[in-house]
């Protein structure tokens, strides 16, 4: 990134004062100069004190707040995605970061205002890293600024800490060493009531920076060169969840070292989430899909509690040693990932019976059905539609209708229908209904269907497409035969059909026969044929 913002240094740094401000995560940290920056310093300070003459936003009445938890999500990813690209240095200018951090910061109000402390949390993440390598200090102490007052009214202990934390920080490094104490002090104190053991490791570093800084301003006048790498945001991590991490380092007379974020003799556990279900995992700091990461002590016993949303059930850990017990006690010797699986609940209920069923005979060959919706704890997925007691076809669960083409003529038909649901559970079938088609008066059939083709599509579907035949009156329907076999009948409108549901690396025939309204049937088509793909 070095160029590209004013300030920046090279892997997504911010040279602030006798600091840098590392956004790239804690794999990577500043590089250093022997010159400490002033300019970014001054910025930053006069951001603080206006920040501080400013008065809280007035809040107007709230508008609705219409976007969902899932879209909320996806620009929380956006902006995390931007974090990574920046600090990555694919961003060459400026100007392509300034909208999207406008419209996040618009996004992050809308959340204050709205009381969603935990999304606001969430995006301040992300934020945090944007705004400090677009040096926009204002946005920057503002937004932790609302982000502490929220984290005050919603109660959230950890959320107070993130912003102490930040702000005190961020003092350091405009070197105000006794304000940063006091937000550092308050910040620690914060994390030992929740038991933070990693987010107290990161601020007692600053806080022994901010004192020792504190000490050589009264001695010198000004904070001078500590050979000493001082995390500032490693709390991004593990107070808040995932996102990037800001580092800050001091620099001097060109040597440092580093330290870790996570404390010695401490691992990093992360639960995921898997499966078609939906639930959560809680405990020992643990609120996931909210917080999804801890650091625990070596040897420490973390217990886990599997938590299963309405439809689903829970169905096991990745850890073997957890089973398929809902609360998983998993003593801590390395880092690792615990995976939870939820699935959707059986469902045993079955549809209520379709009623209303009526059989309308429109013309010598065809009849229309229609019935009324049936009801389910879950879903209709689907209606089976009898003729003459014998499984005719399926139709969708939005479905009320259906055209039953290609009958004879003077013919009487008796028809029932039964509703399914995803879960396989059939109703019983409905009452049944009779309809008698009328005496044809046409005695011309359709002409023979021409250029059939049979595709294999995937390992269980095959694809049919034919020329459309010709009638003195009109074509009413396409009778398609599988293997000799009478499959089904499609609109007179209609030259294709998507066969599915069949066995993988099969052969089968096809044939296509044109129908009239009258009842009059052309010849079958040439055979066409096609070998579903392997399994």
């Amino acid at each position: 990134m070095q160029g590209q913002f004013p300030g920046a240094a090279a892997d997504g740094s911010v040279w602030i004062g006798a600091y840098s401000l590392e956004v790239a995560g804690s794999g990577s940290f500043a590089r250093f100069e022997p010159e400490a920056e002033r300019e970014n310093a001054r910025a930053l300070a006069a951001a603080l004190d206006q920040a501080a003459d400013e008065p809280p936003p007035a809040v107007a009445a709230i508008e609705e707040f219409q976007e969902s938890a899932d879209e909320v999500t996806s620009r929380i990813e956006e902006a995390d995605r931007l974090v990574r690209t920046a600090a990555a240095g694919d961003l060459l200018q400026l100007d392509n970061l300034t909208g999207e951090i406008d419209s996040l910061l618009d996004l992050f109000t809308r959340l204050d205002k709205a009381g969603r402390f935990e999304e606001e949390l969430k995006l301040m993440r992300s934020l945090n890293g944007l705004l400090a390598l677009t040096l926009r200090w204002l946005d920057l102490i503002r937004s932790l600024l609302a982000l502490l007052r929220s984290a005050k009214d919603a109660g959230h202990v950890a959320g107070q800490a993130f912003a102490h934390h930040e702000l005190g920080s961020l003092k350091m490094c405009a070197g105000r060493p006794d304000e940063a104490a006091r937000d550092l002090d308050e910040a620690l104190r914060l994390e030992e009531a929740i038991g933070d053991v990693a987010g107290r490791c990161a601020t007692r570093h600053n806080l022994d920076s901010a004192r020792r800084d504190a000490l050589r301003q009264g001695v010198f006048g000004r904070p001078r060169g500590i050979q000493r790498l001082v995390i500032l945001a490693g709390v991004i991590a593990i107070a808040a969840g995932s996102g990037a991490g800001i580092a800050l380092a001091i620099h001097g007379d060109g040597n440092h070292q580093t330290t870790t974020t996570t404390p010695p003799g401490s691992h990093v556990v992360t639960v995921t989430l898997a499966g078609k279900g939906t639930g959560s995992v809680r405990g020992g700091g643990l609120a996931c899909p909210t917080h999804c990461s801890v650091s625990v002590a070596d040897g420490r016993t973390l217990d886990l509690v599997a938590t299963a949303a309405d439809g689903s059930v829970f169905t096991g850990w990745s850890q073997e040693v957890c089973g398929r017990a809902t609360t998983c006690n998993l003593t801590v010797t390395q880092a690792m990932t615990v995976t939870a699986t939820f699935a959707p609940a059986k469902d045993k209920q079955p549809p209520t019976t379709p009623t209303g069923l009526r059989a309308v005979a429109v013309n010598a060959n065809q009849i229309d059905l229609s019935w009324v919706t049936s009801t389910d704890n879950v879903a209709v997925t689907g209606y089976v539609i009898y003729r003459d007691r014998l499984k005719l076809t399926t139709v969708s669960g939005t479905s009320t209708l259906y055209h039953d083409v290609g009958l004879m003529p003077s013919t009487g038909y008796i028809y029932s229908v039964q509703a399914v649901d995803a879960a396989g559970n059939s109703s019983p079938q409905s009452s049944l209904t009779k309809a008698t088609t009328p005496a044809a008066t046409d005695k011309v059939p359709p002409t023979t269907p021409a250029n059939l083709q049979a595709t294999s599509v995937s390992s269980s579907e095959i694809d049919l497409s034919w020329s459309a035949s010709t009638d003195n009156v009109a074509v009413t329907g396409y009778v398609v035969y599988r293997d000799g076999v009478r499959l089904t009948t499609v609109a007179g409108t209609v030259t294709s059909f998507h066969d599915t549901d069949l066995d993988f690396s099969t052969r089968y025939v096809y044939t296509v026969q044109a129908v009239d309204a009258a009842g009059n049937s052309s010849p079958q088509s040439k055979p066409a044929e096609a070998t579903t793909g392997p399994g």
